[in-house]
């Protein structure tokens, strides 16, 4: 019988964040399974795919990085035009 993983395992596995893993199911990249409703699972055959998966072109990681820190990015830009916009002459 094969073994589902919580999220918490899942992201340990994967050396990530919970809420990155959420991001990798909505994405469509971890294919999960709910358990009564409302708690998330995953094969870990699933798991360990993503663990062993070849070498992703550097576009590929830009996208991701974009994708995973984008709240981030945006809101070193706001900071940065704020700051600009207090200290110009």
């Amino acid at each position: 019988m094969n073994k589902l993983l919580t999220e918490e395992e899942a992201a340990r596995r994967l050396g990530i964040s919970i809420d990155e893993v959420k991001k990798l199911v909505d994405s469509g990249k971890l294919p999960a399974y709910k358990i009564a409703g409302q708690y998330l699972r995953f094969k870990e055959e699933e798991v360990e795919r993503l663990i062993k998966k070849p070498h992703r072109s550097a576009a590929e990681r830009i996208k991701e990085f974009i994708y995973f820190y984008d709240f981030y990015i945006i809101a070193f830009i706001i900071i940065l035009l704020i700051l600009y916009l207090i200290f110009r002459r």
